[in-house]
């Protein structure tokens, strides 16, 4: 029982100890990295948010170097010969494909290797651009740049984006985004354009405008993802399940209550706009906002970061960070496993080293019981052995010897007629307490006190 108390004791303050780690680590460590990884999501979302006014800034400059060319302008006002808005759309097109061909062949080729950051707007990549037309005063389209868009010549754009008339009535250059497509049948896609006027040569009058336009789409996505991970261009792939790879953040791009753009697969981005954007959690005024989602049974930490609203269109577009809470929370979880594994370890090994040495240390009492079980069969004559025992184990029996020779009424080892020194029952190293009479066992008396006759008490006896 006294050996089942102790490792009972044992267990409890080890166990203990256990669940003040674990509670200090969950309550410390968890709050702390969440904090850490909001932090880290609204910098994320301000970089991307940075990259993301360049590349407008860059769409905006190459639409101004289209529209500031002397011999487009002079195309959208010439007069031809015969058919004449067919051959305004012959060189118009012409042209348009010539500074088509300078961003993509003579300019992209020449800056392979450097970074986007280091390149000047003008040449900023991408530089293949989806949407590349020119409209004309009466926002119509006079040409544009694809495969299989002849039927498109004459288009009312301005019908669908009144923002082109704005841009040739006010004469200054505007970014804008547009659900676009090139015909009625075909889905509508998300584009960020950039809409700059066309001048007549020598005064301030608008001839028309040119539109170069990007699409949003998953490719835009990995490219944002990529800057992120710090890749300097093109589309990221993770190399490895690194840590370092793991925390970089999912993105997505919205518009209206819609995503066209993400790094998740299609069954995940639609798991994610049904959270984002449910009436019960539809998006506040808030420019950003954090969300808590789930995506395949994964916890995600989800910030809602909204562009800028273009203009009188208020719109609502922004883009989605998303953070795997499993790998952002992974040292917790390692912390806490870790202390019950190091916690278990330490319990199991303490226990049985406690039970070993309570062993060793108790099993010297247990041969002095069966000493004194044979002195109280009758063995008066029985000396307790201590030889190999502890001191606390050695020094009982000596004074069990002591004791019993006492009790026999043997010489003690301070008498005057002592035979000898008591050498054999001094311990294994030699060393004998000094005993100064023997008074303090069992309250005996000295040698003197022995010796002396004690007289016999009468009894009173009634007369």
């Amino acid at each position: 029982m006294f050996r089942l108390k102790i490792v009972l004791g044992y267990v409890v303050l080890v166990a203990l100890f256990m669940a003040s780690t674990y509670l200090v680590i969950e309550n410390t460590m968890r709050p702390a990295l969440q904090q850490d990884g909001d932090v880290a999501l609204q910098r994320t979302a301000l970089i991307a948010e940075k990259s993301r006014r360049l590349d407008e800034y860059a769409l905006l400059e190459k639409a101004r170097f289209v529209a500031s060319r002397d011999d487009l302008q002079q195309a959208m006002i010439a007069d031809y010969n015969g058919d004449a808005e067919y051959e305004r759309h012959v060189e118009v097109h012409k042209l348009l494909e010539r500074d088509q061909i300078r961003f993509t062949e003579f300019i992209a080729p020449k800056n392979i290797g450097i970074r986007n950051l280091d390149l000047p707007l003008g040449e900023r990549r991408p530089a293949d651009h989806q949407i590349f037309m020119a409209i004309d005063r009466s926002g119509r389209g006079v040409a544009t740049l694809g495969d299989n868009l002849a039927h498109w010549m004459g288009e009312n754009v301005a019908r669908d984006f009144p923002l082109v008339l704005e841009v040739m009535e006010r004469g200054e250059p505007r970014l804008a985004s547009w659900n676009w497509s090139w015909s009625a049948t075909e889905d509508r896609q998300l584009y960020r354009v950039a809409i700059a006027p066309l001048r007549d040569p020598g005064s301030d009058a608008t001839l028309g405008a040119v539109i170069l336009g990007n699409l949003v789409n998953d490719g835009v996505a990995r490219r944002s993802q990529g800057l992120f991970a710090g890749a300097s261009s093109g589309a990221y792939t993770p190399e490895s399940d690194t840590r370092e790879a793991a925390l970089v953040p999912e993105v997505a791009f919205f518009r209206d209550g819609r995503i066209y753009g993400s790094t998740l697969s299609t069954h995940n981005q639609r798991a994610l706009a049904n959270q984002l954007f449910s009436e019960e959690s539809a998006p506040q005024e808030d420019l950003e906002r954090f969300v808590d989602v789930t995506i395949n049974q994964t916890p995600y930490r989800a910030l809602v970061r909204l562009f800028h609203r273009a203009g009188a269109q208020h719109e609502r577009s922004g883009m989605v960070l998303l953070s795997n809470m499993k790998t952002t929370l992974a040292p917790v979880e390692h912390a806490k496993a870790l202390t019950l594994r190091v916690g278990f370890g330490v319990l199991v090994v303490g226990a049985i080293f406690l039970l070993l040495s309570l062993h060793l240390y108790t099993r010297r009492f247990a041969q002095i019981e069966q000493g004194v079980q044979e002195v109280l069969s009758g063995n008066r004559e029985y000396h307790f052995p201590h030889e190999g025992y502890h001191d606390d184990a050695a020094s009982l029996a000596h004074y069990l010897n002591v004791m019993s020779a006492f009790l026999q009424g043997k010489p003690m080892p301070d008498d005057e007629d002592s035979p000898g020194d008591w050498s054999e029952m001094n311990g294994a190293s030699g060393a004998n307490p000094q005993i100064t009479g023997v008074p303090l066992m069992m309250g005996g008396a000295s040698q003197t006190s022995r010796d002396t006759t004690t007289e016999k008490p009468t009894e009173d006896v009634p007369s």
